[in-house]
């Protein structure tokens, strides 16, 4: 059986070391990502929150969707989903 030369050990230990670094960097990254779009998406919903106050007192009762807040001039646009760019999910029975 031929013996792997020190060179060829030295080559894999840095690859292995190289790779360990960019796994460790990755997961960083999408941590402060990750990060970022709950504090987005923390103030979207307060945003939304604050509208559908605001919209329930002056109308007096509750919008029946997103769309009615826009319309009535309490939101610009629908929150998207951070990362995703999608509308955010209405939810049933509020």
């Amino acid at each position: 059986m031929k013996r792997i030369s020190a060179k060829v050990w030295i080559f894999l230990l840095c690859a292995c070391l190289v790779c360990a670094e960019a796994v460790s960097r990755y997961r960083t990254a999408r941590t402060r990502v990750n990060a970022a779009n709950a504090a987005i998406l923390d103030e979207d919903r307060r945003v939304v929150s604050e509208a559908i106050a605001e919209y329930s007192t002056d109308v007096g009762k509750p919008p029946q969707t997103l769309q009615d807040l826009v319309d009535a001039g309490y939101l610009k646009t629908i929150p998207h989903a951070p990362g995703l760019r999608l509308p955010l999910p209405e939810r049933k029975g509020n």
